[in-house]
């Protein structure tokens, strides 16, 4: 076949293929990442493949959007994020290759919802600690599997005049789809969300996980949660994104810690962390009303490890921490003695 001619790659807005010796003239797929401002080098998609068989950091023109869509429009971060990405593939395809029988299981699993590491949930109770993190990175559209964004917005609480809805799926028929999440992710799931239930109940706060959605660009308020820490999963593949400034049980005068938290991420907020949260991305739903704009929709539920509860109680009856959702109302010496004999017998339990 003929290389397609200059004149023609120009109407067409076409790039010609810049790896030395291709004639193909084909349409540029890939970018070289090697470049810092990504726009002085091409490749087509015969040379981009081969340039990654050999181990080179070179992108396909849609993981690139995605980054650049991702981090805002920041093309250093969306190199630093696709090269990581890149780095992920190389190790993935690298232990597949080195195990014949991984490979066959990948195989035979194909097909099915992805994000769980096989053989238990991805999160360990055991594993957090008193700082916050990201514990689990599953797949960008994991929640949207779970329950579709356009369901999730069609509750009645849910309008034009939405800046955010913590949760949408409390006392609906789609409760127990954030319950099942919660056991998808989390080892002793049961066991700590009966324990929490009870104290969400002593408190007169929410009970149960649940999903709820933010328009992007709303911001939440600095505030803390105790005597029980939090797990928030990110959804809105390809466009959510939410920056979260952090502060010691304590230290809220201080500088906070910021992280940045992107879909598919889940982030744990261990008990009396302050927390500010903008959501600084989103996706559009489309709708024939158009009601929902650009919205991060997202997965949160109560969590508490055994090795904690002690520790988070004693801050909370010490005055330490608050529970922030009771406003104005304070934790009374009854609500006190209750949330004793709750968080005792959890920590002395197994």
């Amino acid at each position: 076949m003929e290389a397609t001619s200059a004149s023609a790659r120009r109407r067409s807005g076409t790039k010609k293929c810049k790896r030395p010796g291709c004639e193909t003239g084909n349409a540029a797929e890939y970018r070289d990442m090697t470049q810092d401002d990504f726009s002085k080098k091409y490749l087509c998609s015969a040379c981009g493949a081969e340039a990654q068989r050999h181990g080179l950091p070179v992108a396909a023109g849609k993981m690139w959007t995605l980054a650049v869509k991702r981090n805002n429009n920041d093309l250093l971060a969306a190199k630093a994020d696709v090269l990581e990405r890149l780095r992920l593939c190389r190790d993935s395809a690298a232990a597949a290759a080195a195990t014949p029988a991984a490979t066959a299981a990948a195989a035979a699993g194909k097909g099915k919802k992805r994000g769980r590491k096989e053989g238990g949930p991805p999160i360990s109770l055991a594993v957090l600690g008193t700082s916050p993190r990201i514990v689990a990175t599953l797949d960008e559209d994991w929640l949207e599997q779970q329950l579709p964004m356009a369901e999730l917005l069609s509750d009645s609480s849910w309008s034009t005049a939405t800046s955010s809805q913590l949760d949408l799926t409390t006392h609906t028929s789609r409760q127990d789809i954030a319950v099942g999440i919660g056991k998808e992710l989390c080892e002793d799931y049961d066991e700590m969300s009966q324990v929490l239930r009870r104290v969400g109940k002593i408190l007169r706060v929410n009970e149960t996980a649940c999903i709820g959605a933010n328009r992007a660009g709303n911001h939440t308020r600095k505030h803390q949660h105790a005597p029980m820490g939090v797990l928030n999963l990110l959804g809105g593949a390809g466009g959510a994104s939410k920056r979260w400034h952090l502060w010691p049980p304590g230290e809220a005068a201080m500088p906070p810690e910021v992280l940045d938290q992107r879909p598919g991420q889940v982030l744990w907020l261990p008990p009396g962390w302050y927390h500010e949260v903008w959501t600084t991305g989103g996706v559009v739903v489309a709708s024939s009303a158009d009601r929902h704009g650009i919205v991060a929709p997202y997965w949160t539920t109560w969590c508490l490890p055994k090795k904690l509860a002690l520790r988070s109680l004693c801050a909370l009856l010490a005055g330490v921490t608050d529970e922030d959702q009771l406003q104005m109302r304070r934790v009374s010496a009854a609500q006190k003695r209750e949330l004793y004999d709750v968080m005792d017998a959890y920590a002395s339990s197994g």
